[in-house]
């Protein structure tokens, strides 16, 4: 039976911890009480906000690498591969604790994101392009620049050889080979 999942939406209490503050102590204390009760609900209410907002993320994270885990080796590579994953990071670091050498996404694979009519996915393009091929230094280079003007950037970047990003592996670490 599948654990039931408690989704509650705390968004709202920093913002009216405030005023619940000084009407508790109110309550309790009179005026001490609510001078008391409205620091701590300016002061100690979004410090706990921040610290469930931290732990309910590292939950998230947990989770998503505990996913990602159970999948196969092949279908961990097929994600590494895909720019537009959501779980390339985690694919990559399940990979690489297995010991298995991650491919990653082609200067084609990241053509179709640095394309794209949507500024955000070119930029997200720009970003892993930047990222996985540091061979590749040009300024001037922005997401809003539009889909032709990357068409020709790709083409000349296809001319020139850029070498991907070799990840940092520890001595003595064991790299199967990708053509097995």
């Amino acid at each position: 039976m599948a654990k039931k999942r408690i989704n509650i939406n705390l968004a709202w209490l920093p913002r009216v911890m405030p005023v619940i503050g000084p009407i508790i102590g109110w309550v309790i204390a009179g005026w001490l009480g609510a001078l008391v009760g409205l620091l701590s609900g300016c002061v100690a209410w979004p410090v706990l906000w921040v610290a469930l907002t931290f732990y309910f993320m590292r939950l998230s994270l947990k989770r998503q690498r505990q996913r990602v885990a159970k999948l196969s080796t092949e279908e961990l590579r097929q994600i590494t591969t895909n720019p537009a994953s959501r779980d390339m990071g985690f694919a990559i670091m399940e990979l690489d604790r297995r010991g298995v050498e991650p491919p990653l996404p082609s200067l084609e694979s990241l053509s179709a994101l640095l394309t794209s009519q949507d500024s955000n996915r070119r930029g997200l393009g720009m970003s892993m392009l930047f990222a996985l091929y540091p061979s590749i230094k040009q300024t001037g280079w922005s997401n809003m620049d539009p889909p032709e003007v990357w068409r020709e950037r790709i083409a000349s970047l296809r001319n020139e050889s850029h070498e991907p990003l070799q990840l940092p592996r520890p001595p003595d670490t064991p790299v199967s080979d990708l053509s097995q």
